[in-house]
């Protein structure tokens, strides 16, 4: 019936139906591509919400180290023994023989047991434990003819003691006149807390991540009743005095050829009710083992330019992009990218494509085993940069060769992991090949990243900062600490040192106090608390004019400082004198000169005298010249009620007269050979 029907049709007809036929062909083609297209979408939709599940899971329940094992590797969680058998081996043939009943002999009397591994650093006690058969007898009815020795580690719970000094007020026969020593000067200004504690409350926040409320309660448990912000106080002004040996840590790490720099998230300062600002430390490591965080209130492109400055080497990160803009910005600068990184994006795209996932970091693990080689044979240089030639770099160029294939000659998603993977290592090909060509440049930034945890570790322990500043601060004292740890130097014996250090230490000379350069230097004769301190190295009794030099540059210089105790009562006037005059009138620029003496007093006998405060000269005529120049400086400050005024009216109580008059009339004759 069709057939007659296309007969009996005529062209036109023909012609209008060959056109429908055509356009209904057309649409159920289009319709099928739509649905496959569809179907691919929602197959990479899948793919992906897979990946990101597990990426989860891993997050979440499995484990953060990218190394890899072999076949182990692969499974998620084995049985007890399980992937731990060697090669199969064939079945031998075994026969049966007879058995027989034993009977169970006595145990052997057991041997000396393992001993404890400990340095000599930790103390030993021994305790002697006779037998009961022999307990209350002579030990001429005995003989001992061995010992079996027996380790227990014993913990000692942390404690606290209140040192009560005694400063007894002596009235001298015969003379009216009352003397008595000065109290000891901590490090930090009125301030209860010996230097011991204020290492401790840094050590214990910033190396154990225990923040201060749990170390509060552990005073209050042990007995000592502080407010929880005397404890802030504490560690607020002791970093504080740290901040100039910090400041020329990082300068001595931006002179370095090699830089490694990062950066790592911190909650800081308050944004809104309940909510608080993102900053960032950036972490910077030089190629001497010190490093440091510098912490910025963003991760802006400009805070890389504000920290490194006019920064020339090479400079290695991860593949973000401020620090691509910053060395594009200076032609000194060596851009090197990170393999592990790189290595990183691959492992996302593993469960999506497996097999070229495989053979891609097959090869970045080659390459990290000729570095193994290189590090446990301990070749340098020439020799490095020559094995790494002969090795890595055919590795290398095999890598990115194998990638520009993949990606032109493979049917792969635009958005696929392998693919976004790929494209960003051949976007990073010249920065990857740079340690092919300097032996100096490592492979990747793990070493960084080894040194910045301890900041995620502290901020899952105390969560955030308050402030800014004290996000600031935070980074200064854990520079300090993270590199005690990579140069092997104790911390807590480093800032026990460093604190009381600072006062007596010159200001050009302060590199010296860098974790680095003070195992060099002072590691051999660190400075104990003085109230842990047994012997008597540092408690020796120095005459007043013998230390008054080095005490003027601390009281100009204004940090907190120690010195020995000084048995002399002319100290009753002149360091009070000095507080009040040398701090308001005189700078630090403009005091330490080599004659110290006042632009006012010009007399012969001044001239004569040499008070090098900068070579640490003792001059016996230094309480003197100094107690004139500060009853000639404090003298407008006179006034009723002023301090003073008080001032002078206790020296009158204490030593009965006042040296020099308030208008500089002379009280008391100074001794003419007092040069």
């Amino acid at each position: 019936m069709v057939r007659e029907v296309i007969e009996q049709a005529s062209r036109e007809e023909l012609i209008e139906l060959a056109l429908v036929i055509h356009a209904e062909k057309q649409a159920a083609a289009g319709l099928a591509e739509q649905e496959k297209t569809r179907a691919e979408q929602e197959k990479a939709r899948r793919i992906e919400a897979e990946r990101q599940l597990a990426w989860l899971r891993k997050q979440l329940f499995g484990t953060k180290s990218e190394k890899r094992l072999g076949p182990i590797a692969e499974l998620s969680q084995l049985s007890l023994g399980e992937g731990l058998q060697g090669e199969s081996r064939p079945v031998e043939k075994t026969i049966t023989v007879k058995t027989y009943a034993r009977a169970v002999s006595k145990a052997p009397e057991p041997k000396d047991e393992p001993a404890l591994r400990f340095d000599a650093s930790v103390p030993k006690t021994r305790r002697v434990i006779l037998p009961p058969e022999v307990a209350g007898l002579d030990p001429s009815e005995y003989e001992v003819i061995g010992e079996r020795i027996t380790q227990q580690l014993v913990q000692i719970p942390a404690a606290y003691r209140v040192d009560e000094i005694v400063r007894p007020v002596v009235k001298r026969k015969g003379e009216n006149r009352i003397v008595t020593a000065p109290a000891p000067i901590g490090v930090l200004e009125r301030s209860l807390a010996d230097v011991s504690v204020l290492a401790g409350l840094l050590i214990d926040k910033f190396r154990y991540h225990m923040p201060l409320y749990r170390q509060h309660q552990r005073m209050e448990a042990a007995g000592i009743h502080l407010a929880r912000s005397t404890l802030t106080d504490w560690v607020h002004r002791s970093v504080d005095l740290l901040r100039p040996i910090y400041d020329a840590q990082l300068a001595s790490i931006l002179t370095s050829r090699l830089l490694a720099m990062d950066e790592t998230p911190i909650k800081a300062g308050r944004k809104a009710k309940g909510k608080l600002k993102q900053g960032y430390y950036w972490p910077v490591y030089g190629d001497q083992d010190e490093v440091a965080f510098p912490f910025a209130t963003s991760r802006g492109h400009d805070h890389v330019a504000k920290i490194l400055g006019e920064y020339c080497g090479t400079l290695i990160s991860d593949d973000y992009g401020a620090y691509e803009a910053y060395a594009a910005q200076r032609e000194k600068v060596t851009r090197a990218s990170c393999w592990a990184h790189v290595r990183r994006k691959f492992v996302e795209a593993e469960d999506v494509e497996p097999e070229r996932v495989a053979r891609v970091l097959e090869m970045i693990r080659t390459m990290y085993r000729v570095e193994e080689e290189i590090r446990a044979e301990k070749l340098e240089a020439e020799a490095k940069l020559a094995r790494r030639s002969e090795k890595s770099r055919p590795i290398v160029a095999e890598l990115f060769a194998d990638l520009t294939q993949e990606l032109v000659a493979s049917a792969l998603l635009p958005t696929s992991p392998f693919t976004e993977a790929a494209r960003h290592a051949l976007k990073l090909k010249s920065s990857l090949e740079v340690f092919l060509s300097d032996p100096e440049v490592p492979i990747d930034t793990n070493h960084l990243e080894r040194a910045l945890r301890p900041i995620p570790m502290g901020r899952k322990a105390w969560l955030f900062c308050w402030t800014e500043v004290g996000a600031e601060k935070v980074g200064i004292i854990q520079s300090l600490i993270t590199t005690c740890v990579l140069h092997g130097v104790d911390p807590y014996t480093y800032l026990v040192d460093v604190l009381q250090r600072i006062a007596d230490h010159p200001q050009r000379e302060v590199a010296d106090l860098t974790p680095r350069l003070w195992k060099e230097k002072f590691a051999d004769q660190a400075i104990p608390s003085p109230a842990l301190e047994l012997k008597s190295g540092r408690g020796a009794t120095t005459s007043f004019g013998d230390r008054l030099p080095q005490f003027c540059l601390h009281l100009v210089s204004r940090p907190p400082f120690s010195f020995p105790e000084i048995h002399d009562p002319l100290n009753l006037v002149l360091i009070p004198f000095l507080g009040l005059g040398l701090r308001r009138s005189v700078s630090f620029s403009s005091f330490p000169i080599r004659h110290a003496r006042p632009k006012e007093t010009n007399s012969a006998a001044w001239r004569a005298r040499s008070c090098s405060i900068a070579g640490r000269v003792p001059c016996p005529a230094w309480p003197q010249c100094c107690l004139r120049w500060a009853s000639q400086t404090i003298r407008s400050d006179y006034r009723r009620d002023s301090p003073c005024r008080r001032l002078h009216d206790l020296s009158r109580q204490t030593m009965g007269s006042f040296p020099f008059g308030l208008r500089g009339e002379r009280r008391a004759a100074l001794p003419e050979d007092a040069a």
